[in-house]
């Protein structure tokens, strides 16, 4: 008896496992033949067919018929997709700029939205509370079925313990006590939670859905008034990947330093390498009037795009922002080895910013290690929240597929 138990349990799990793989396949490509899904997890075709019959019956893939890609008459091919009305999630994203709770299909459809921008922030722990009331709000009106609301995505600029679903600190958002906030969503929405940072979010997004799905080993940075630092080892397509973040804003900056022993203060590379620096540099006293990081980071948002409008001196600024900020991550880059850098924010916006950095990491890597490619990405905190939720709680998440089944699909 015990010994049937367990091999039914092994059995079982392998099942969702499968699932797993396969969802992820359709979700991930948006469109793709079962052969080809086949060919990706290497899985047989009766299993494949056996899994896609199942996910069909719950509504959340379709199939779609295209035509022969050759132009051939008459033939056609069935590929699947995931079915955008098959289920929901929320993804919020908070930064210094914007704060915003979205309500996304699982084709990450925008279908509701409410903005936080602009509110009083002053009291994190409420107005996250404020957000996970609009989230409930949000599905209570628009999802019939509460069995298909999947799970929360958040990305908060700051430092988390993604494992418990802390918040430990976000003094770009002026919170220093440490929030839970696992329990604040728990408390008002159904689903599993996620946090992350928008430099992690936005890895995982790009490494898993966008961008990077190709590389091995990936490095965001997530470059504004401070500086995210994300990566992805192993590839986009395991579950056991080594994903790992930070935000660092108060990383010393040392090779400006000709001290041979301890140092009693460091700057720090928000001080040096930073979009804060930046602001600092090019409007100098000016500075005293900022009096919040929103201010500061709209200030940022303007200089950059005077410079793509062509002012030479806030261009070379930030050609030496991106030479600089290079040169500080070239031995980190040494030692991991990335296939691909990808530059996010809005300093990112700067061709300027992103040609001096690509240029200088070229410079600076050695040889053997051969090309660290280097690319801007559109993806916001926001986008990337939709994504993240998506990602950990439908395609890396066991769902109820029984009861979805039960109730005959959409």
């Amino acid at each position: 008896m015990r010994g049937k138990s367990m091999s039914a349990r092994t059995h079982s799990e392998t099942g969702r496992a499968n699932r797993r793989l396969v969802l992820g396949e359709i979700v991930r490509n948006r469109s793709i033949s079962r052969t080809a899904i086949a060919a990706n997890i290497g899985l047989n075709a009766a299993t494949i067919s056996r899994i896609t019959r199942d996910l069909l019956d719950a509504d959340l893939i379709v199939e779609k018929e295209l035509s022969d890609p050759d132009g051939r008459r008459g033939r056609r091919f069935v590929q699947l997709s995931p079915q955008g009305q098959g289920g929901y999630i929320i993804g919020i994203g908070i930064n210094a700029f914007r704060q915003s709770v979205t309500l996304a299909d699982l084709e990450n459809n925008k279908v509701a939205s409410w903005e936080g921008t602009g509110l009083p922030m002053d009291d994190g722990a409420s107005f996250l509370e404020l957000c996970a009331r609009k989230s409930a709000e949000l599905v209570d009106e628009h999802v019939e079925d509460t069995d298909r609301f999947f799970g929360t995505g958040i990305a908060i600029a700051g430092h988390i313990d993604k494992a418990s679903k802390r918040l430990i600190s976000a003094p770009l958002l002026g919170w220093n006590e440490e929030i839970d906030v696992g329990a604040i969503f728990r408390a008002a929405l159904n689903g599993p939670i996620t946090l992350e940072t928008p430099s992690s979010a936005i890895n995982l997004a790009e490494t898993t859905f966008g961008i990077a799905r190709d590389y091995e080993n990936v490095v965001t940075l997530h470059c504004s008034l401070v500086t995210g630092f994300a990566m992805t080892l192993g590839g986009s397509a395991a579950e056991g990947q080594l994903t790992t973040s930070s935000v660092l804003s108060d990383a010393p900056y040392t090779s400006s330093s000709d001290a041979t022993g301890p140092v009693e203060h460091f700057p720090t590379l928000e001080d040096a390498q930073s979009g804060r620096a930046f602001v600092r540099e090019i409007i100098g006293e000016k500075t005293g009037s900022l009096t919040t990081d929103a201010e500061w980071g709209r200030a940022m948002v303007d200089l950059v795009g005077k410079a793509n409008a062509g002012d030479a001196t806030i261009v070379k600024a930030l050609e030496r922002l991106g030479a600089g900020m290079a040169r500080t991550f070239a031995l980190l880059f040494t030692v991991l080895k990335p296939d691909l850098v990808i530059l996010a924010g809005p300093l990112s916006e700067s061709p300027a910013f992103v040609g001096a950095l690509k240029s200088q990491i070229a410079f600076q890597t050695p040889k053997r290690l051969g090309d660290i490619e280097v690319q801007a990405t559109e993806m916001t905190h926001i986008g990337a929240a939709r994504w993240l939720s998506i990602r950990e709680n439908l395609i890396f998440k066991d769902i109820n597929l029984s009861q979805l089944l039960a109730k005959g699909g959409t």
